[in-house]
């Protein structure tokens, strides 16, 4: 899954319990039923909890965070 800048994700949780992010065009449901995170799993939408939790994927981090522009990018 490619990202831009303006792309706005969700964070939803699967059935194993990791949070994976989802583009927020998928909220609405998908015409095949399966949604496509932004590290390239697919999960059937019947798999996801629609809320976030503690355990974020990281693969997925990195995927969001580089399509970030740099001056919003989270700085330590």
């Amino acid at each position: 899954m490619t990202t831009s800048t303006s792309r706005r994700f969700l964070w939803w949780r699967t059935v194993d319990g990791t949070c994976h992010a989802f583009t927020a065009d998928q909220a609405g449901g998908t015409d095949d039923g399966l949604c496509e995170t932004a590290c390239d799993h697919v999960v059937a939408e019947q798999d996801l909890v629609r809320a976030a939790g503690p355990k974020l994927c990281g693969h997925c981090l990195i995927v969001v965070g580089a399509g970030m522009p740099d001056e919003a990018r989270w700085r330590g």
